[in-house]
């Protein structure tokens, strides 16, 4: 894919693509939602948190995860080298989670953009991605043909979850 998307605020979507990050209406009308965006691209990944921040991995060679705060202000960008594939983040409590096609499972501080934990496991662009955190605390992360139970408690260490 040559972006990602996530629904945004109200019932609009978000399109995160080369061309910066777009809003989408329920009529399917397409504008920009943030002129100050990177571009987005082969292994960006979009997410809009229920506190209004929203966060951005943009990039080619070595993607970048930003987190814009209101009125798109730049709160904080971390480089994150040898990350690639389709990408997908999500949030569990004050932790961000971004898992990778190429099997990148990186977690990050929402608040501070600090470096949690990460790992990488066998994958490649066509692999399939899912990811869950169950109830038991354990991370499941499913890439390429594996799956893995990570303890998210240990995983994530001295993070705020």
């Amino acid at each position: 894919g040559l972006g990602s998307m996530a629904v945004g605020s109200g019932a609009n979507l978000l399109a995160y693509t080369r061309g910066g990050l777009w809003q989408i209406d329920a009529s399917g009308t397409w504008a920009l939602a943030m002129e100050n965006a990177p571009p987005g691209g082969e292994s960006s990944a979009v997410l809009a948190a229920a506190d209004g921040r929203l966060y951005l991995l943009g990039g080619e060679d070595t993607p970048t995860l930003y987190a814009y705060g209101a009125e798109s202000s730049l709160a904080w960008g971390i480089s994150l080298t040898g990350v690639g594939g389709k990408a997908e983040l999500a949030q569990y409590g004050g932790v961000l989670l971004l898992t990778t096609t190429f099997g990148n499972i990186i977690a990050v501080q929402a608040e501070s953009g600090a470096l949690c934990n990460r790992t990488q496991v066998y994958g490649d662009a066509r692999a399939q991605l899912w990811h869950s955190l169950g109830s038991d605390g354990v991370l499941r992360v499913a890439v390429s043909e594996q799956i893995l139970g990570l303890n998210w408690a240990r995983f994530i260490g001295g993070c705020a979850a």
